[in-house]
């Protein structure tokens, strides 16, 4: 990455791969020129929601093209009802509220001791119902992550990791209000070396003193068996309300994107 300074654009040249930001030239990567993640050798997951109106096909867009298949009811497509930002695409991913889409148990999906980056944009129409879960690995009593939209009526963002010994949640971040309540949301969680944390809107979050965190030892891997859930979790039978909406999902390994906080 080169930063200079510059007080205007004049003499700044092209900026196809670099642009001035409130005078600073910043180089711009892993996104592509419409503004969506686009898949590099870090990207174990990467799932755009670019279609047309009621589309239910759903493409992992990484080199490791996983299978993304409807779980319990189905019901799951791509929607024009609360479209995101144009450079995100037309659609958003919608669910019926008793369906959600999976990807299967992945060597992928074992972070084991390296960095790994878990992020995604969201909308939520109104208030989302407590419990459901947007994206989720793993049941209760096994080692997982899964992130709520909301918890209580008081907590929002809600994020769990558990030590795989079927007793309680190491760890649980919650937040005042809702950020992505009528707004589209870019939620970004990461392990840094030792450390958890998760943004919002590219801020670090670091409400009640939660965040950040020390990944302990017990907490080190996920089995290939687990799936990666979207929208919902069937061992758990909760599933996103209807009037949740995601896109840009991106699942990367061996590096945390978003690094010391910032």
């Amino acid at each position: 990455q080169f930063i200079d300074t510059f007080s205007d654009d004049t003499k700044l040249g092209t900026q196809t791969t670099v642009d001035r930001i409130s005078g600073y030239v910043a180089s711009v990567y892993s996104v592509s020129a419409t503004g969506k993640f686009v898949s590099d050798s870090n990207t174990s997951f990467l799932l755009h929601s670019d279609a047309t109106d009621g589309n239910t096909t759903f493409t992992d867009s990484s080199s490791n093209t996983h299978t993304i298949s409807q779980g319990a009811s189905g019901g799951c497509e791509h929607s024009t009802d609360y479209p995101p930002p144009s450079y995100l695409g037309a659609t958003a991913i919608h669910g019926n509220g008793s369906g959600f889409l999976y990807a299967a148990g992945s060597s992928d999906w074992n972070f084991g001791t390296g960095d790994w980056t878990i992020e995604f944009w969201q909308y939520v129409n109104g208030t989302a119902p407590a419990g459901d879960r947007s994206i989720s690995w793993g049941a209760g009593g096994t080692k997982e992550i899964f992130i709520r939209p909301k918890w209580t009526d008081a907590d929002w963002i809600r994020i769990y990791e558990q030590d795989g010994k079927g007793s309680s949640t190491w760890a649980a971040g919650s937040y005042g209000s809702d950020p992505s309540q009528g707004n589209w949301t870019h939620l970004a969680y990461t392990r840094d070396g030792t450390t958890l944390r998760y943004y919002v809107n590219g801020v670090h979050q670091t409400a009640g003193g939660v965040y950040p965190l020390t990944w302990g030892a017990d907490y080190n891997t996920f089995t290939a068996s687990l799936p990666l859930d979207i929208l919902g979790s069937t061992p758990n039978g909760e599933y996103a309300a209807s009037n949740v909406y995601l896109t840009e999902i991106r699942i990367s390994k061996g590096i945390c994107r978003y690094p010391s906080g910032t």
